[in-house]
C-alpha cells in the first residue's frame, strides 16, 4: 500500500506550500484554486495502491487546502481594492 507519506493538516503549510502542492502558478484566478484541486485528487485517486481510507483522508485535506486558498485570495483581492 502507497501511504503518500503527506501530513494532512493544511495548518502545517505555508500559503506558498499549499499553491506549490496545487500546482497554481504565479497571478493565478480565484477558479484556478479549485481546478487545480481536482485535477490533484483526480491524479491521486488513479493510484490503486492507495486506500480508499487514505484518499478519503487526502480528498479532505485536498478541500481544507483548496478553502484555505480561497479565503487567503479573497482578502487578498479586498485589500487590493481598498487602497
Amino acid at each position: 500500500m502507497t501511504d503518500l507519506n503527506l501530513e494532512l493538516n493544511v495548518l502545517h503549510y505555508s500559503k506558498e506550500e499549499l499553491e506549490d502542492l496545487l500546482n497554481l502558478k504565479n497571478n493565478y484566478k480565484f477558479g484556478d484554486i479549485h481546478k487545480q484541486a481536482l485535477i490533484v485528487k483526480d491524479t491521486i485517486f488513479g493510484i490503486e495502491s492507495i486506500d480508499q481510507g487514505r484518499k478519503k483522508q487526502i480528498s479532505s485535506f485536498l478541500k481544507d487546502a483548496m478553502l484555505f486558498l480561497q479565503n487567503h485570495y479573497i482578502v487578498y483581492f479586498f485589500q487590493k481594492k481598498l487602497v
